[in-house]
């Protein structure tokens, strides 16, 4: 957050090696959500495959990872996350980012049948800007 980028990888890596760590989802996550932030895309993706790995019903780490695939042009891959996390439950993000998804695939008719469940399950739901959350 204070964008001192390199120091942050410094510290997540400092945290992924303590062993005293019961879990490493938590340090996984703060670097590829950093990683984000800072436009590293790769590297993001990197962090927040090995979070799944852990806790692959964790629906945050999901969705950051679908929208890591998307900035990466990988819009199958995306698919495939989305479609993970949408399989957890209605979450107005979440088909949110389906819609996306699925229109930068050039599936235009998912994207529609997604931005109508958004509209149906959801009809207060409005996007966070740009820039916003997980960015």
């Amino acid at each position: 957050a204070r964008g001192d980028r390199a120091g942050a990888d410094d510290a997540f890596r400092a945290a992924l090696a303590d062993t005293t760590y019961a879990s490493p989802i938590q340090p996984l996550v703060n670097a590829g959500r950093c990683a984000a932030i800072g436009r590293d895309w790769a590297k993001a993706d990197g962090y927040l495959r090995r979070a799944v790995s852990i806790a692959p019903r964790n629906r945050p780490v999901l969705l950051m990872l679908a929208e890591a695939q998307l900035r990466l042009n990988r819009p199958l891959e995306a698919r495939a996350f989305v479609q993970r996390a949408d399989a957890l439950g209605p979450d107005a993000s979440t088909l949110d980012l389906a819609a996306k998804t699925e229109a930068a695939a050039g599936d235009a008719e998912a994207a529609a049948r997604y931005r109508k469940r958004l509209s149906e399950e959801f009809p207060n739901y409005a996007p966070k800007a740009e820039g916003a959350g997980q960015q």
